[in-house]
């Protein structure tokens, strides 16, 4: 009986170790020429919701990206809102996960599925999820 019960133990376990190889894929590989053109986006936070429009215009070097991004920020009093428009960005693309930052602002982290990107994004004293949609 102790044999029966230290083979089905064994085979478990193997099973089991089988299970985790398999959950741990290599992530996809995206085409960095698809990610090209003009990605339109929201950043939500505890009291807050920006718009983020971020447009890819080349692939430099492989794994990267050039292209600017315009984060509309709410201001006070007016209503109107304060942009910083056109900043540059190079973007750096590992397998399906994007990655860039804003001169003075947040750095954003996504993971690209088709014409979707969802994420995160991280400034000094903001952070939260992000998600762009590409319209271009």
């Amino acid at each position: 009986m102790t044999r029966r019960w230290f083979i089905a133990a064994a085979l478990l376990v193997l099973s089991c170790a089988g299970v985790g190889s398999i959950a741990a894929q290599e992530p996809k590989t995206i085409d960095p020429q698809s990610l090209i053109g003009e990605w339109w986006g929201d950043m939500v936070g505890d009291a807050y919701s920006w718009k983020t429009y971020l447009t890819l215009k080349s692939v430099q070097d492989a794994g990267k990206l050039a292209g600017s991004v315009y984060v509309v920020v709410p201001t006070t009093g007016t209503g109107t809102a304060y942009g910083n428009r056109d900043n540059p960005v190079t973007a750096t693309l590992d397998g399906d996960r994007l990655s860039f930052a804003v001169m003075n602002g947040p750095e954003y982290t996504v993971t690209v599925s088709g014409k979707t990107m969802t994420g995160t994004y991280r400034g000094i004293r903001i952070s939260g999820p992000v998600s762009f949609t590409k319209v271009k």
